[in-house]
C-alpha cells in the first residue's frame, strides 16, 4: 500500500464546489454536487475520504486523480442508473458505500477497475435489476450490503448481507451459485416462510460455515431444508414460527457446532431429528412452547457439551437425557418444572453446571453430589 496511505485520521472538512478544495487536504466533505464534471478533483492528489451528496450525474473522467483515494461514500444517491465504467480511475478505494432511494439499475462493468475494493454497501436503495457482468472486477471484494438477490462473478466474497429483505423476488434455482468463497450469509428479516428445493437452493453455498436466518416467518424443518450447506459449522434460526422438526432435519450438517433453535412454536421433534450432528456442541431450546421430549430426541448428539432450555413448557421423561454423556452444562431456568423423575440426571456423569432457577423438588443431597462428582 503506498506511503501517501498512511494520514493521520483527521474529520471530514465541508466544501461546496471542488473548486474550493485545497490541494493538501486528506477528508474532504461536499454538500450537494448534482453533477460531477469531468477532471473536478484532478488536483486533490493526497485525498484518501471523500463525501457526495444527491448526486445525479457522474462524468467519464470525474474520478481523475483521486489516486489514492481509499473512502468514498455517496449518500442521496440521485442516479437511477449506475452505468458501466462509473469509476473509473480509483484503483486504491477499498470501501465504497451508495445510499439512496433512485437507484433502480447497476449496469454491466459497473464497478470496473476497483480491484481494491473489499467493502462495497448498496443497502437502502431500491435497486430492481442488476445486469450481466455488474461485479466484473471486484476481485477483491470480501463484504457486501446489498438489497437484492442477485449474484454472479463473485468468487471471492466471504461475507453477504441481505437482512430486511423480501425474498419473493429471488429467482429460483442456484441464486446464490458462484460465490465459492462465501462463509458468512446473513438472512435476518426477510419474512422467508419456507426454504424448499424449488425456492432456496443452496447449490453453490457449499463453503459456507455461518447462516443466520433468525427473525424469519419459518414453519418446519425437514431434511431438504438444509442440503448442501456441508460446511456449515453455525446455524442460527431463531425467533421464526417453526412447529416442528423433521426426521434427519439436520443429517447434511455433519459439521455443525452450534444450533439456535430459540424463539420458536416448536412443540414436537422427531426421533432422529438430530441425527448425522455428531460433532454438534452447543444446542439452544430456549423460549418455546409445550416442547415435548422422547427418549430418542436427543438420539445422535454424541458431542453434545451444552443445552440449554429455559423460559419453555417442556416435559421431560426419565430418560431423556440418557444419549448426552458428554454434556457439561445444562440450562432449565424458568421452566414450569415442578417435579422430575427420578434421577434423571444420573446419565450425566460429565456435568459440571445446572442451572434451574426454579426448585428443583427432587434433587436431594445425594444426587448433587453424584452428578457433580468428578
Amino acid at each position: 500500500m503506498p506511503t501517501l496511505l498512511c494520514v493521520k485520521a483527521t474529520p471530514l472538512s465541508g466544501y461546496n464546489t471542488p473548486a474550493e478544495i485545497p490541494e493538501y487536504e486528506t477528508s474532504v466533505s461536499l454538500g450537494t454536487l448534482a453533477v460531477i464534471r469531468s477532471f473536478a478533483f484532478s488536483h486533490l492528489l493526497l485525498c484518501t475520504e471523500l463525501e457526495l451528496t444527491r448526486t445525479k450525474t457522474i462524468e467519464q473522467h470525474a474520478w481523475f486523480g483521486l489516486h489514492h483515494l481509499i473512502s468514498l461514500r455517496m449518500s442521496y444517491f440521485g442516479l437511477k442508473v449506475l452505468k458501466a465504467n462509473s469509476f473509473n480511475h480509483l484503483n486504491s478505494l477499498e470501501t465504497l458505500t451508495i445510499t439512496g432511494e433512485e437507484l433502480e439499475v447497476i449496469a454491466g462493468k459497473a464497478f470496473l477497475g476497483l480491484e481494491s475494493l473489499t467493502d462495497l454497501q448498496l443497502s437502502g436503495n431500491n435497486i430492481r435489476s442488476i445486469e450481466k457482468n455488474a461485479w466484473l472486477g471486484l476481485s477483491s471484494l470480501n463484504n457486501l450490503a446489498l438489497e437484492t438477490d442477485m449474484f454472479l462473478n463473485l468468487p471471492r466474497l466471504r461475507i453477504l448481507d441481505l437482512s430486511e429483505q423480501k425474498p419473493d423476488t429471488a429467482e429460483k434455482n442456484s441464486i446464490f451459485n458462484g460465490l465459492l468463497s462465501l462463509v458468512e450469509l446473513r438472512l435476518r428479516l426477510t419474512f422467508m416462510i419456507a426454504i424448499e428445493r424449488d425456492t432456496w437452493d443452496w447449490i453453490g453455498l457449499s463453503s459456507v460455515r455461518t447462516l443466520d436466518l433468525s427473525y424469519n416467518k419459518l414453519q418446519g424443518i425437514t431434511k431438504d431444508t438444509f442440503l448442501h450447506l456441508s460446511s456449515l459449522i453455525l446455524l442460527n434460526v431463531a425467533t421464526n414460527e417453526i412447529t416442528q422438526v423433521g426426521e434427519k432435519a439436520f443429517e447434511p450438517l455433519s459439521l455443525l457446532e452450534t444450533l439456535d433453535l430459540s424463539g420458536n412454536r416448536i412443540s414436537a421433534i422427531a426421533p432422529k431429528a438430530f441425527s448425522g450432528l455428531h460433532n454438534l456442541h452447543v444446542l439452544q431450546l430456549n423460549k418455546n412452547w409445550n416442547l415435548y421430549v422422547e427418549s430418542s430426541t436427543f438420539i445422535g448428539l454424541f458431542s453434545l457439551k451444552q443445552l440449554t432450555v429455559y423460559d419453555t413448557f417442556v416435559t421431560l421423561p426419565q430418560d431423556a437425557f440418557d444419549h448426552l454423556t458428554r454434556l457439561t452444562s445444562l440450562q432449565l431456568n424458568l421452566n414450569n418444572i415442578k417435579k422430575l423423575p427420578d434421577r434423571i440426571f444420573a446419565p450425566l456423569s460429565g456435568l459440571v453446571e445446572l442451572s434451574q432457577r426454579q426448585p428443583l423438588g427432587i434433587i436431594g443431597k445425594f444426587l448433587l453430589l453424584e452428578i457433580f462428582h468428578c
